[in-house]
């Protein structure tokens, strides 16, 4: 027996369930479906007998006819989507990437958050991390086929992880009459590795943030030190091989968020001032050890799929009109330096691999963001970024891409300095992207 939307008959758009019962089974992988207590298949004019694919844990709905059909989220704002009565609560699904309105065609990894399968709720609510709040979109327009995973690893930071942090950056948080000493160090990693051998491979890794000072507005009467360290390292592995003429899919996901020195020196003067000098020092990864993301999937018989993503690599970031404010002298020195790769390798399926870094910069202050000192202004700012993508069939298509979208070693929108101002920016960047299909 399955739950399947009314939709699925011909005319019928509400969301109550409607239950069905299985007739036929052909190859285990195709059923015929008809109304509970029926023995007559659906079908008719109008309508396409609906095909579900069920090897592997997928299924399909296709009736061609009724197809695309909006979907419009009920009024409690929880959004009810296809179920069956094999999905748990805590399940990992991939749909297509454009599901919720994102422009992206590679798989989107979302998780089951409630089942129901009786009454106006019928149906199942999904997730963008594990246990975390339904997705609402007003509406879907489109069929939803997803693929159930078989053998699932999820790693998630989904919240703040930061040596120091506040929530609003509207305020002096850290006032010292005289001197003031700052050491802030972050290190977290996000590591999920899935294996397989018959069925799906899914491996998850998200890191939402790993940042050394955040929000905190300071105040020293005189002289005053900071010094932020921070590591964060996204990294998946999902490696299956599947059977004779049933596939078995890898998908490996990276997600690092903001990895970032010191993110945020106010919004207004004052919020970030010192008396008389200040030494700022921020190490967003070092030369030795980057911040690594990186995304492998391997299988022998499927689609091999493997995406990292670093929205923010930066050592010191100020998106708005912030200020550091010193009497007399100011020494600034950031560095930000990552390593993100992705690897997809099939032998009988399709290979896409993806790596895109948003920003990797070493002071990246915007157009009303400011430097002013009374006297003189030392800033140097390092950026230093690697990428390496490969993907490999032997007879499907294989497609890599790697792109960095914002780099710089030093960006200030305002520099004011009393006496003198020397500012060094260095920026490295290799990024390498390999397909090979026979």
């Amino acid at each position: 027996n399955l739950n399947l939307p009314s939709g699925t008959q011909s005319g019928a758009t509400a969301l109550i369930g409607i239950r069905y019962t299985v007739l036929d089974v052909l190859n285990d992988d195709k059923f015929s479906l008809a109304l509970a207590g029926q023995t007559t298949p659906i079908g008719g004019t109008g309508v396409a007998t609906p095909n579900l694919e069920a090897s592997k844990g997928s299924a399909t709905l296709a009736p061609t006819s009724v197809f695309p059909v909006a979907i419009a989220a009920p009024a409690t704002g929880t959004a009810l989507y296809y179920s069956n009565d094999g999905l748990n609560v805590g399940d990992a699904i991939t749909v297509p990437g454009n599901t919720f309105g994102a422009a992206s065609t590679d798989p989107l990894v979302v998780y089951v958050k409630t089942v129901a399968t009786a009454g106006s709720s019928a149906g199942i609510t999904v997730s963008y991390v594990p246990g975390g709040d339904p997705i609402t979109p007003t509406a879907i327009t489109s069929q939803i086929t997803s693929n159930i995973q078989e053998s699932t690893a999820s790693a998630y930071f989904s919240s703040d992880a930061g040596a120091i942090t506040d929530v609003t950056a509207t305020d002096v948080d850290i006032t010292a009459g005289a001197v003031l000493n700052i050491a802030a160090t972050a290190n977290n990693t996000a590591n999920a590795t899935a294996t397989n051998i018959e069925s799906d491979a899914l491996a998850n890794s998200n890191l939402a943030e790993s940042v050394g000072l955040q929000n905190t507005g300071v105040s020293a009467g005189k002289e005053g030190t900071i010094t932020a360290n921070v590591d964060g390292d996204a990294i998946s592995s999902a490696t299956t091989v599947g059977t004779t003429g049933a596939t078995a899919n890898a998908t490996a996901a990276s997600t690092a968020g903001s990895v970032i020195g010191i993110d945020d020196v106010g919004d207004n003067a004052g919020d970030f001032i010192f008396g008389t000098t200040a030494d700022i020092t921020t190490n967003v990864g070092t030369s030795a050890d980057h911040v690594t993301v990186s995304a492998t999937a391997a299988t022998t018989t499927g689609n091999a799929d493997a995406n990292a993503l670093l929205s923010s690599n930066i050592g010191i970031n100020e998106q708005d009109s912030g200020e550091i404010e010193v009497g007399t002298n100011g020494t600034i020195a950031a560095g930000a330096f990552n390593t993100t790769n992705a690897s997809a390798t099939t032998v009988t399926g399709t290979a896409d691999a993806d790596a895109n870094i948003t920003n990797a910069s070493g002071i990246d202050m915007e157009t009303g963001a400011s430097l002013i000192t009374g006297q003189a202004a030392t800033v140097s700012g390092t950026a230093n970024t690697s990428s390496t993508v490969v993907a490999s069939a032997t007879t499907g298509a294989a497609t890599a891409d790697s792109v960095l979208a914002q780099t710089s070693g030093a960006e200030i929108g305002i520099v004011s300095a009393g006496t003198s101002a020397t500012i060094t920016g260095t920026d490295t960047a290799t990024l390498s992207a390999s397909a090979t299909s026979v």
